[in-house]
């Protein structure tokens, strides 16, 4: 607690007043459910009762739905919205979440790849001590 963060990453506001909504797409998938029960359809929306929607009736099925679709936008601008950092899948783009600092991170990394390095060449000189042997003995 009271550390500063180093944080990197899509950051990104979800719900609230400032969510995006797809209407279109929200309208179609609830008339697609809704043609899915048939039964629903002519219960809810066959005014003259002849068995079957026709284009006024369906008028006023997609008015039905897009008020539904209206009402839970409504509803979902009422929730607070949700700060979010995650990864940009961009392997250009890092993401880090971390209570140290840039610096530090920078001396970390910069001290381990020094590391690394020597290691390597630790390695190649071992190796090729043993290749060495192995061919002149």
């Amino acid at each position: 607690p009271g550390e500063p963060l180093y944080a990197i990453g899509l950051y990104q506001t979800v719900g609230g007043a400032g969510g995006e909504f797809n209407t279109n797409a929200e309208v179609v998938d609830i008339l697609r459910e809704w043609k899915s029960d048939s039964e629903y359809l002519l219960k809810n929306f066959d005014a003259n009762q002849d068995g079957q929607i026709d284009m006024h009736e369906w008028e006023k099925v997609r008015q039905s739905a897009l008020a539904k679709v209206m009402d839970n936008h409504q509803e979902m601008k009422s929730i607070p919205p949700v700060n979010m950092l995650s990864c940009t899948h961009d392997r250009r783009r890092p993401y880090i979440l971390s209570s140290v600092s840039q610096e530090g991170l920078i001396k970390r990394y910069r001290f381990f790849s020094y590391g690394l390095v020597c290691l390597f060449f630790i390695c190649g000189t071992f190796v090729t001590w043993i290749i060495n042997l192995r061919l002149n003995a």
